[in-house]
């Protein structure tokens, strides 16, 4: 609920464009990626300026903590020799998902947007894994059937622990996924506009993972 407006873009050529009124936050996307676009494809944003007290009640609390502990227990396990993916899952109420090798990445860059999928191969009993992004992991399918999506986190860890970001998987690169359950405001009917499968108009209502 908190206006996404003035905000502020810059590109690399140099030029600095302000928008101080918008029609939604949707409009507003489409707006700075249409910059992005015409800009090789980069744009710094900056956006719903607001006060601190406001600030304090429009975050999802606790998310910069969340995330340092999530690395410290990736360190901790890989220091001492453990599963990376499985002691992640284990603590915070997440599955591993998947354990397979990477076979083939499909992707175009359309409208501001990456789309791409990760085909793997199975392996320690697992069998076939699919996952479809639009920039971020958006949802998988195990054997063809939808095994987690949006807003639940899907994460990507190589074989020797270290996240996998997009677009940095390779073909036949060793991999784990893990998926961690959304914070609670995604699952409510506003963060659902937001942030879900209706948001990304998947076709699909979203399914718990767990």
């Amino acid at each position: 609920g908190i206006p996404i407006t003035p905000l502020a873009c810059a590109t690399n050529f140099g030029e600095t464009v302000i928008i101080k009124d918008v029609v939604n936050d949707l409009r507003a996307e489409a707006i700075v990626r249409a910059i992005a676009v015409a800009s090789g494809n980069e744009v710094g944003v900056t956006d719903h300026p607001m006060r601190g007290n406001v600030f304090k009640k429009s975050v999802i609390k606790g998310a910069i903590s969340y995330a340092m502990n999530i690395g410290r227990t990736l360190r901790e396990a890989n220091e001492n020799g453990l599963d990376a993916a499985a002691a992640i899952a284990d603590k915070f109420g997440g599955k591993l998902l998947f354990r397979g090798t990477v076979e083939e990445t499909p992707w175009e860059f359309r409208d501001g947007f990456t789309f791409a999928e990760v085909h793997l191969a199975g392996c320690d009993g697992f069998e076939k894994y699919e996952i479809f992004i639009q920039n971020e992991n958006i949802y998988a399918k195990r054997n063809g059937e939808l095994d987690i999506c949006v807003p639940d986190l899907i994460c990507m860890l190589d074989d020797k622990g270290r996240p996998v970001t997009n677009p940095n998987w390779t073909i036949g690169q060793k991999v784990s996924m893990i998926g961690l359950p959304a914070s609670e405001i995604w699952k409510t009917p506003e963060g659902r506009k937001v942030f879900s499968t209706e948001s990304f108009k998947l076709g699909f209502a979203y399914k718990p993972f767990l």
